[in-house]
């Protein structure tokens, strides 16, 4: 592969090992009475992926682990 492929590659495996970070920092510190408290479809369907906290952390870690491997598969 040229080296503009493997630095694009790269680029798009460190976007998405920092996009699951940032969904698991904002999941994470969610507060779940102000979701409540919301009158909002879409805070009703994070309350509803907060229910099952531990099956969520662990697909969002999984993923980020999956990110970071192959980034440093590319190095």
């Amino acid at each position: 592969m040229s080296n503009q492929s493997l630095s694009l590659i790269l680029i798009v495996l460190v976007l998405f090992s920092g996009l699951f970070s940032a969904i698991e920092t904002a999941y994470s510190s969610a507060s779940r009475i102000r979701l409540k408290a919301m009158d909002d479809p879409r805070a009703e369907g994070v309350l509803d992926v907060l229910e099952d906290f531990e099956r969520f952390i662990s697909t969002v870690l999984v993923g980020n682990n999956i990110a970071v491997s192959y980034t440093h598969l590319t190095l």
